[in-house]
């Protein structure tokens, strides 16, 4: 059985990981939050894979773990992230890479190719969603810094924490997308201290993004088209690469043709992130945008980045529970014709049966008017071999009578 080191910065996920890959025929040697534990792990058990999440506790990157791991023995290691283009991840930083979010189904598929790539040399297809291959050297080897670090507020990247956990509860719970949409609009806005956030939806038979949700904006946005989904706008620039867009100041960037409502409202920075689905073109964009000159950094392209995650599975959710929804219609509709017919079917069973009745009744009734014919003609004729005659025809009268 394969042993598999798993390094997860949330303990909510690690623990869905570590319960999905002891189902599918693995064995988990342990769960690290820190670069520290996941070597002290791997000098202990020495497993045979390795999922790393590429954002751990303490500000730490997976890629750590994997520096000083010794991939001599045959050690695959796969990451599964939501941050994979923060750091360009080649083959020395590992064999794969799953972006989040993911199935389960996903997640045992991707170890078995990567066990594959390190036993074979080769990864048979085909690939789960989000997954692919680590080429070429390594092309940025430290992690990205940022231009101030004395501006990070750690206070406030707790809140952001704490209200990512919490919206992902709420979002997992509730059915109605439309309150989900205006959930996270207001709780991004909140945890990033400005007024304004809206949620665009891609429409592809019109190729444009409307605002789907939103807070803060002035009556008439919401239900509108903001752009085209192209590199003409922020938010078409983040759908159309799939990566996050900042602008400081979008009003003056002559690659950008804006939509009228930046203006109207003030809005001179923005942040895009793409909400993605599991499967095909993305669902759409998550937008911050604020009144003041802000220059966003990767913590907040990271925070953001896990609501457009949860958006998405919400989004998933959601169009699964309408097919459910459908085919429940579907079903209850297929019912209430099965009983309309079986109903009419009984209808015409009781109005057969009451016409038998009915014509049972007038045969019998003629019966009877013949048999008292014959019977007045049995004692009029003065032929006596006449009268036994019709005595016997009329016998025969008399018996479907009595059967009636």
């Amino acid at each position: 059985m394969l042993k598999v080191l798993i390094a997860e910065n949330d303990l909510m996920i690690a623990d869905m990981l570590e319960e999905v890959i002891i189902d599918g025929g693995f064995e988990v040697c342990g769960i690290a939050r820190t670069v520290k534990e996941g070597l002290v792990l791997a000098k202990r058990h020495k497993p045979d894979l390795a999922l790393l999440d590429l954002r751990l506790a303490q500000d730490e990157l997976g890629t750590e773990i994997a520096a000083g791991l010794d991939r001599t023995t045959g050690l695959g290691i796969l990451y599964a992230t939501g941050n994979s283009r923060q750091l360009i991840l080649t083959k020395n930083d590992g064999d794969a890479c799953l972006d989040k979010p993911f199935r389960p189904t996903d997640v045992l598929r991707a170890l078995q190719l990567v066990h594959e790539v390190t036993t074979t040399g080769k990864a048979s297809r085909p690939f789960p969603s989000g997954f692919r291959l680590l080429e070429g050297g390594r092309t940025m080897a430290k992690r990205p810094v940022l231009k101030n670090p004395g501006a990070i507020d750690v206070a406030r990247l707790l809140r952001q924490q704490v209200a990512l956990a919490a919206f992902g509860t709420f979002a997992l719970s509730e059915n109605d997308l439309g309150k989900v949409l205006t959930e996270a609009a207001r709780v991004c806005a909140d945890s990033f201290g400005v007024p304004f956030c809206k949620i665009c939806r891609y429409r592809p038979e019109q190729n444009d993004l409307i605002v789907e949700a939103g807070v803060g904006w002035n009556a008439g946005v919401l239900g509108r088209v903001v752009s085209r989904a192209d590199n003409s706008s922020p938010q078409g620039r983040a759908f159309v690469t799939g990566e996050p867009v900042l602008s400081v100041d979008p009003a003056n960037d002559t690659s950008f043709r804006l939509p009228a409502i930046y203006a109207e409202h003030g809005i001179v920075s923005t942040l895009d992130v793409v909400i993605k689905k599991r499967t095909g073109q993305p669902w759409g964009v998550l937008e911050i945008d604020n009144p003041k000159r802000h220059a966003y950094n990767e913590y907040d392209v990271v925070f953001l980045t896990g609501f457009a995650n949860i958006l998405g599975e919400a989004v998933n959710s959601s169009q699964r529970n309408s097919v459910i929804r459908e085919t429940l219609k579907q079903m209850k509709d297929m019912v209430a014709d099965r009983d309309r017919l079986l109903a009419a079917q009984e209808q015409l069973l009781s109005d057969k049966s009451v016409m038998a009745q009915e014509l049972q009744h007038r045969v019998r009734n003629n019966l009877h008017l013949v048999y008292g014919m014959l019977n007045k003609q049995i004692s009029s004729p003065d032929d006596v071999a006449e009268s036994v005659g019709i005595s016997a025809i009329a016998r025969r009268v008399m018996d479907p009578i009595q059967g009636l």
